[in-house]
């Protein structure tokens, strides 16, 4: 698993509460640029540095570096929910009517569909990596919001409450529209399914994980929001199809509602109807992992792996847990491929060395000295890094 923090955005630049203004501008708590890169010098190793820093490129508009730092990022953890959210954001922050146009009956225009595609792809990745993924990023974007039509205006409110942090708010707007709502012709499936998700959002960051969970799993069953067009209803676009949602409930009971039971089984359903869905299989297996059912541990990463071969994290997972089942040998090939994917990551290189103690020393002890070299100023205090560098003298 990930030995990165999951952190807010605030967190990520070590100050005062940073909020996303709809001018387009993000509090970075009195940070300027210089100070990021100074952060990042100091740190090169520690993906949130390079996301904080791409926010202070994001102000100056300096799309290139922006990505460039994101990319970064994803390089050190492929799993940074916050750093594929900024990225799935930066389209529409390049072109501001993007935003407004993808949300409307229309659609996405001709010329953005492939850029749009990859944001939707990024847009998912940050929430089923990290459903608590702060997304106040988003209110940056999403101006266009507060002109809603008077009929739409609770559910305005709790959008733009979401966008900017203010999750109580939010949810107390979202209540209000659907008690107006949802006495009309088919009840609860003429509700706009952003509703329902920005709810499901803020519940999460108000930590009530089982509601957010329930409203999320609502939208499983809508089958018709993955092919109908958007209406004027829906203010805004939610780039999820119904399965999505499905698995992205499976996520929250799993990583914050401590429910792997109930994880597992949804997971299951997922793979079932998707057996391409690769981090349903990774999700599967952590359960399987953690219950030392090690067969199946392996039989799920070894799935996910041949329908993701692009994820070096997948390697280095597999190779994981072939050595928790005392499969040394399969275990060391995966994580030798993680190190030369990932060649600044602490993790895979120390238990890369730990497979290696019993057969190649030199192998072993050269290992740890990368395991402990790559560390970041976090994972320097951790015992594993102790431990590496003891194993490397």
């Amino acid at each position: 698993m990930s030995m990165f923090r999951t952190l807010s955005l605030a967190a990520l630049v070590a100050a005062t509460p940073a909020v996303a203004m709809a001018q387009g501008k993000i509090e970075l708590g009195g940070k300027s640029a210089a100070d990021l890169e100074k952060a990042v010098q100091a740190d090169p190793n520690e993906p949130l540095t390079h996301v904080a820093l791409s926010l202070a490129y994001w102000n100056a508009k300096k799309w290139d570096d922006v990505n460039k730092e994101l990319n970064t990022a994803l390089a050190l953890d492929p799993r940074n929910g916050m750093a594929h959210l900024v990225l799935a954001m930066v389209p529409y922050a390049q072109n501001p009517r993007l935003w407004k146009d993808a949300a409307s009956a229309s659609g996405v225009p001709a010329g953005m569909v492939d850029e749009v595609a990859r944001s939707d792809e990024h847009y998912k990745l940050a929430f089923f990596n990290d459903p608590a993924t702060d997304i106040r990023i988003m209110a940056t974007v999403s101006g266009s919001i507060s002109a809603a039509e008077d009929t739409e205006a609770e559910l305005a409110k709790g959008l733009i409450a979401c966008h900017e942090g203010r999750y109580a708010d939010c949810g107390t707007a979202m209540e209000s529209y659907w008690a107006k709502n949802k006495g009309q012709a088919s009840g609860v499936a003429i509700i706009p399914r952003a509703s329902y998700w920005y709810n499901g959002l803020a519940l999460i960051q108000q930590k009530n994980f089982a509601s957010a969970a329930g409203n999320i799993g609502l939208l499983a069953t809508r089958t018709d929001d993955d092919t109908r067009k958007m209406t004027a209803k829906d203010l805004t676009r939610v780039p999820l199809t119904s399965r999505d949602m499905e698995m992205m409930s499976g996520v929250i009971q799993y990583k914050l509602n401590n429910q792997p039971v109930d994880a597992l089984n949804i997971f299951q359903r997922v793979i079932a109807a998707d057996p391409n869905n690769y981090l349903a299989h990774v999700y599967a297996a952590n359960i399987y992992d953690a219950q030392k059912n090690y067969e199946r541990a392996i039989a799920e990463r070894e799935a996910a792996l041949k329908v993701n071969s692009t994820d070096p994290m997948l390697h280095y997972e597999l190779g994981l847990t072939l050595a928790k089942a005392n499969k040394i040998a399969d275990a060391v090939p995966h994580l030798e491929k993680a190190t030369q994917l990932m060649p600044k990551y602490t993790p895979a290189w120390y238990y890369l060395g730990l497979a290696k103690e019993g057969t190649d020393k030199a192998a072993a002890k050269e290992a740890y000295a990368k395991a402990a070299a790559n560390a970041t100023a976090a994972q320097a205090k951790t015992q594993m890094v102790t431990n590496a560098k003891a194993k490397s003298q």
